[in-house]
């Protein structure tokens, strides 16, 4: 076990992680103590909606070149990283609630071999419901602020789902003109689900 720790990879940067006094304060046992730093945590709760929603990081230059790499260079390793400082926390706060992922585009899952927020938050040990999906290709990141709440002609609900859940979590990775989610919260059906949540890293 000690010679393991010591053999240990960054996740993000591939150095070894060494045994010594930065890196044994760190929180983050999958980082360096200098990626781990790199984290610009804003833990703030908005509201969508009038929805609570939870956002664990700030959008900097940092998270973005990691998010892409993880999704866009298909990084898979790269998915421990988002909820290693908040897992025990995000565990508590929404024990009993199920998880809704935010749907992705169908050719960029096929071509990663993954979905990016099922395997991101796989790692919270609560059930995850799939039932949001585009009706075609539609990539917010390529549409004009503008242009995105056009989302709500394209994604669509399977409510038949969620006949047995009664608490949800909807997650995204990044929260921006929070069409997305205002379009998932418009579609789920308030005489089943009685509450609703959204998390977004």
């Amino acid at each position: 076990m000690y010679k393991n720790y010591k053999e240990m990879q960054c996740l993000i940067c591939n150095k070894v992680i060494e045994e010594t006094f930065l890196n044994l304060l760190s929180k983050n046992k999958g980082l360096c103590f200098e990626c781990e730093n790199k984290f610009k945590i804003r833990n703030e709760i908005l509201f969508i909606e009038g929805i609570e929603c939870f956002i664990l990081y700030y959008y900097d230059s940092f998270f973005r070149e990691l998010l892409y790499k993880y999704k866009g260079c298909y990084d898979y390793v790269l998915k421990d990283c988002f909820l290693l400082y908040n897992t025990g926390y995000i565990k508590k706060k929404y024990k009993g609630y199920s998880i809704l992922l935010a749907p992705s585009s169908d050719i960029s899952e096929k071509e990663r071999g993954f979905n990016h927020l099922e395997e991101i938050f796989k790692s919270l040990e609560m059930p995850i419901i799939k039932c949001f999906k585009k009706s075609c290709e539609w990539k917010q990141s390529e549409k004009k602020l503008s242009q995105r709440a056009n989302i709500q002609n394209v994604i669509k609900i399977d409510k038949a789902a969620l006949l047995d859940v009664k608490k949800v979590l909807i997650v995204d990775d990044v929260l921006t003109s929070g069409s997305t989610i205002k379009t998932m919260i418009s579609q789920i059906p308030s005489n089943i689900v009685k509450k609703v949540l959204i998390l977004s890293s």
